[in-house]
């Protein structure tokens, strides 16, 4: 049996599908949807478009049914774009040129539904831009895959995130980012970004944050979807800290602190690194950061004297 490195799995697909495969012209009306595909079709008519221009540059895949129907396995935003170019009249389209498969013949240790599965996975893997929510999608495919050979005992050279990173063609580390997103976000935004409608810059900042959070951001995007942005979120934060701030300044439960020298050896402490940097000359600071510095400066001395008002009024023991 075949270790799976390398190319991974897809040179078993090739190798012993390729002489099974054969490419033939199906009706339109004869190809299902495949119920396991649930990929994003978004710009179907820019596709459209396209194929009426310059026609169809690659074949869609498709394994034949038990009842004489054909089941789609890749190439789902083609064949939409097709059956809309039929509806406005473009009669090329009532047969569609189709690579024929039949992915459970792949000599592996997987149930059919699995190879099946595979196939379509890498088959859209490689024919087509995917949004990062499809690609958790292929990520979770791959894991069921990896986990069913691994209790079928076969010989796999790879750890799970290499094995999903080389089959799917990503990194190791856009694989990781994917399953942080999947594994922490608000089933409510993968929702928005299954339809597009949440960038990925902003799903994962609202992925890092606690479950309560992401439900009161929610409901903010519900109440006004066009204004939803990472401003939206950055706002949230900062009125959730101010209210943080505003009740500890007025709860009185807390309990007491004893405040000693001790209190501020850390702070102490810091001042002499800074101090030690500049004994060694004056450091001359770029435009752009000494306005920061300046206004970092101002903070500090604020706090401190917010700090020595607080201590001030402090009962001597």
């Amino acid at each position: 049996m075949v270790s799976l490195n390398g190319s991974g799995i897809n040179g078993i697909l090739n190798t012993a599908s390729g002489s099974k495969m054969k490419i033939t012209s199906v009706p339109i009306e004869d190809i299902v949807r495949n119920e396991q595909n649930e990929y994003s079709i978004e710009g179907i008519d820019s596709l459209a478009a396209s194929i009426h221009d310059v026609g169809l540059r690659q074949p869609i895949e498709v394994k034949r049914l038990p009842d004489g129907t054909y089941q789609l396995i890749g190439g789902e935003r083609r064949l939409t774009a097709m059956k809309k170019l039929l509806e406005e009249g473009d009669t090329r389209w009532q047969m569609v040129p189709c690579v024929v498969s039949n992915p459970p013949e792949l000599d592996l240790p997987i149930s059919d539904e699995l190879k099946e599965l595979y196939a379509l996975t890498t088959t859209n893997a490689e024919q087509r831009s995917k949004t990062d929510h499809d690609k958790m999608l292929d990520i979770q495919a791959m894991r069921r895959i990896y986990t069913a050979l691994k209790d079928a005992g076969y010989p796999l050279a790879e750890y799970q995130r290499s094995f999903i990173a080389t089959n799917l063609n990503m990194s190791e580390s856009q694989v990781q980012r994917l399953e942080y997103l999947d594994g922490h976000l608000n089933d409510g935004f993968k929702q928005l970004m299954a339809a597009e409608k949440l960038p990925s810059t902003v799903a994962t900042m609202i992925s890092k944050l606690p479950e309560e959070d992401q439900a009161a951001l929610l409901q903010r995007q519900r109440e006004d979807p066009a204004a939803f942005n990472t401003g939206t979120v950055m706002t949230y934060l900062r009125e959730k800290s101010k209210a943080a701030e505003e009740q500890a300044a007025t709860d009185d439960t807390g309990a007491e602190l004893t405040v000693g020298k001790d209190f501020i050896a850390e702070i102490r402490q810091q001042v002499r690194d800074i101090d030690f940097l500049l004994s060694k000359g004056d450091r001359r600071i770029q435009k752009a950061r000494s306005a920061k510095l300046l206004r970092l400066q101002k903070q500090v001395r604020e706090k401190l004297e917010d700090m020595f008002e607080v201590i001030d009024l402090g009962v001597k023991k």
